[in-house]
């Protein structure tokens, strides 16, 4: 695994610590709606939790898999459909790191199937 020494290395426990306030200020509509809102999920992709296992040239950190399932983890226990769906996305990112960037690019639109992972 190799990771730009220029990178500051993340901190995934610390990213989803730093989401609670917004994942407690929202719970409330999950199960009405069906879905997480779209303020979280766009936290949760700019929180750089969904690029953990990414090769650093499709801007990820490539970590070992034990942080990633930590943080996720930590997020599932502020909500279990946060820790499920941020889980999933990391999950399917980590799937499309053999395709290279350019599939990601062509359904990168909010909604798109990489919309995710942007």
């Amino acid at each position: 695994m190799s990771q730009a020494s220029d990178q500051p290395r993340p901190d995934p426990m610390g990213s989803a610590r730093a989401l609670q306030p917004l994942i407690e200020a929202t719970r409330d509509g999950y199960d009405e709606a069906r879905s997480l809102p779209a303020e979280l999920a766009d936290a949760l992709a700019a929180s750089g939790l969904f690029r953990l296992w990414l090769p650093p040239e499709m801007g990820g950190a490539e970590l070992p898999p034990l942080p990633l399932v930590a943080a996720m983890e930590a997020l599932a226990t502020m909500d279990s459909s946060v820790g499920w769906c941020a889980t999933i996305a990391a999950g399917y990112a980590r799937l499309s790191a053999p395709w290279g960037p350019a599939p990601r690019t062509l359904s990168s639109a909010p909604g798109g199937a990489y919309w995710w992972a942007r």
